[in-house]
């Protein structure tokens, strides 16, 4: 399972207006270092690079868990029967065709009873 981990920094003073978190890479020194800002609705925009890597597509559920002063944001693994759900809404129900199918041979059996 691959993990996005972000570091979280406190604000400087709960009650001051400019005081905000800084979802930041747990190390400041990488090469790679991506920042994002928490919005007033505590939104975070995942940077379009991590996005791409770790194939996260509009939908994708996330977890979110904490180890230590850290925040993971994890990508949930998907169900395939829920990736399923709804792909043959329209079509002949299966369920309906063995049903109508049942009561065919049904009747067939009560007429072959009747008649021997």
């Amino acid at each position: 399972m691959s993990l996005l981990r972000c570091g979280l920094r406190p604000p400087p003073c709960a009650t001051s207006p400019t005081s905000g978190l800084d979802v930041q890479h747990p190390d400041r020194h990488a090469s790679n270092v991506m920042q994002s800002k928490v919005s007033t609705k505590g939104w975070v925009v995942i940077p379009a690079a991590l996005r791409r890597r770790y194939r996260l597509k509009p939908g994708t559920v996330v977890e979110f868990r904490e180890e230590g002063e850290k925040i993971v944001i994890v990508p949930r693994e998907s169900d395939p029967v829920e990736g399923l759900f709804g792909k043959l809404a329209g079509r002949v129900s299966l369920t309906s065709a063995l049903l109508e199918d049942r009561v065919a041979e049904l009747e067939r059996e009560e007429t072959g009873l009747r008649a021997g």
